[in-house]
């Protein structure tokens, strides 16, 4: 009995000293751990240090980067709302008739004022000479040019003040045809091309009175005007007055 036992103890001892030293359990590969994760339906296991050195999963970083664009949209959005629109009624053909309106609107509790509005009118192109140093010379200048029985006028104020203008002209071939004749008589005349506006007059109504009348009483008020209508605009472009 003595040698049996001592047999069954010593093949224990090889057994452990075995399994110490030879056999590991093979760690389970990633792989694995994603499909049982899959199989079972939720998300693989991954350890701590994975985390930190594993790169962000495609999908999660196609989520960031839609919060990121959705983020720029907003803050576009909301820069382009800086420019502000206001509600005016116009082109008035007369000044009265546009304080009229204001009185008229006054009496609705609707708070308004008359502006100039400078609207575009195209390109024009305006056949000169050169400024002279002081207007003393301008009008020497000047007298000798209309000696010659020449259409000219003195240019009294702008970035060409002082100089002697031949006329602005909305076609580009009639200025060049004006350019050539000055030049033929000894002048050397430029040509500017400029931007041409007029003035219309418009009533301008304080943010947020517009909509204070129904559309029937707009709909009344402008009916008593020729030609005068309701609009927005831009508030940078409605100058002062």
């Amino acid at each position: 009995m003595k040698l049996i036992f001592f047999a069954l103890l010593g093949l224990n001892a090889a057994a452990l000293a075995l399994q110490l030293t030879v056999w590991k359990p093979e760690p389970a590969a990633p792989e694995r751990r994603a499909a049982v994760a899959t199989a079972t339906g939720g998300e693989p296991l991954v350890l701590l240090s994975e985390r930190e050195s594993a790169p962000p999963a495609p999908a999660a970083a196609r989520r960031d980067e839609i919060q990121r664009a959705s983020f720029g949209a907003t803050m576009e959005g909301r820069d382009g709302e800086r420019e502000r629109l206001c509600d005016m009624l116009g082109p008035f053909g007369r000044l009265l008739d546009a304080e009229y309106m204001v009185e008229s609107l006054a009496a609705m509790e609707v708070v308004s004022s008359v502006r100039q509005v400078a609207v575009p009118e195209g390109v024009g192109y305006w056949v000169h000479l050169p400024p002279e140093p002081s207007k003393k010379e301008a009008l020497k200048k000047l007298r000798e040019v209309q000696a010659k029985q020449i259409d000219s006028y003195l240019i009294p104020r702008g970035e060409l003040a002082n100089g002697i203008s031949f006329g602005m002209f909305t076609r580009q071939e009639l200025a060049e045809a004006r350019l050539s004749d000055m030049q033929e008589l000894g002048y050397p005349a430029e040509i500017r091309e400029i931007t041409r506006t007029r003035e219309e007059v418009w009533v301008l109504l304080e943010p947020g009175q517009a909509q204070s009348l129904s559309p029937e009483l707009w709909s009344e008020l402008l009916g008593r005007e020729n030609g005068v209508e309701k609009q927005q605009k831009y508030c940078s472009g409605v100058a002062s007055g």
